[in-house]
């Protein structure tokens, strides 16, 4: 990774694209709908031609890959499996999605180890698991940067051959504040703390604090139904980058040399 204060620059959210398949039958406030989540590691490679995708948030789940690949519920259960990820963490998405939740997102941790799924697609179930994602895009990291494990039972390294795994980087960076008592004009990255991953209280809460915004309190099924109404969603989004409430995520993605 670059060394030195990595800067952050203003977030210009990309324009509302059509609405993801699947997912949609499950109670926003709920999200992540991580129900079902194998604990078996992730197996090898099923062919040359397959990556593997490390997930956060509801691609973890065996029912909601299933919707989204248009696959059997027991085929993505077969798929998916448990790795261990150093110098990742998961933070929320600095963008209200459709439905009135904040998604989660990937950051780069340096100390941190993330206990997180995975599993392998081929190219033309990769487009498809890109289709459902338009606020992120997904970007190839070094498993030198960020090392990747998963061990069998008997303690063996699974993947040891294993250079590059994909991730889902949010378009809209991730929510972070200033700590309390630093200046806040001061745009360095380092500066910002990352609010960890929680429930979607827990992170209306933290929004309502720091926009003081006394309609950002109430349950989460209130808060995302009224969220999820377009104008005010997209509004709150707006808001959250105008009060420099986000930075990127400084995920270092593996640089292609074209052919």
């Amino acid at each position: 990774m670059a060394e030195g204060p990595l800067i952050v620059t203003p977030f210009d959210p990309p324009r509302p694209r059509p609405a993801p398949a699947g997912c949609g039958d499950r109670p926003a406030h709920e999200y992540p709908w991580t129900d079902g989540v194998p604990s078996a590691p992730v197996g090898p490679s099923p062919s040359a031609d397959h990556r593997l995708v490390v997930s956060v948030g509801s691609n973890s789940s065996p029912r909601v890959v299933a919707d989204k690949l248009d696959i059997a519920p027991d085929e993505a259960r077969r798929r998916i499996g448990s790795v261990t990820v150093c110098g990742v963490a998961i933070g929320h998405s600095a963008h209200v999605s459709r439905r009135g939740f904040v998604a989660a997102a990937p950051y780069a941790a340096p100390d941190h180890r993330l206990s997180t799924t995975a599993l392998w697609l081929a190219e033309d179930e990769l487009d498809c698991l890109d289709a459902t994602e338009p606020n992120y895009r997904r970007i190839s990291v070094s498993t030198g940067v960020f090392r990747l494990t998963t061990v069998d039972s008997r303690g063996e390294e699974i993947l040891p051959g294993v250079r590059e795994f994909d991730l889902y980087d949010s378009l809209h960076g991730v929510l972070a504040s200033t700590p309390h008592g630093m200046p806040a004009d001061r745009e360095v990255l380092a500066d910002r703390e990352v609010l960890p991953f929680g429930t979607q209280t827990a992170v209306y809460g933290w929004l309502a604090h720091r926009l003081i915004d006394t309609d950002l309190t109430g349950s989460a099924e209130q808060l995302c139904s009224r969220l999820a109404q377009p104008a005010i969603g997209t509004d709150l989004t707006h808001r959250i980058h105008a009060a420099g409430l986000a930075r990127a995520s400084a995920l270092s993605p593996v640089e292609r040399i074209p052919s």
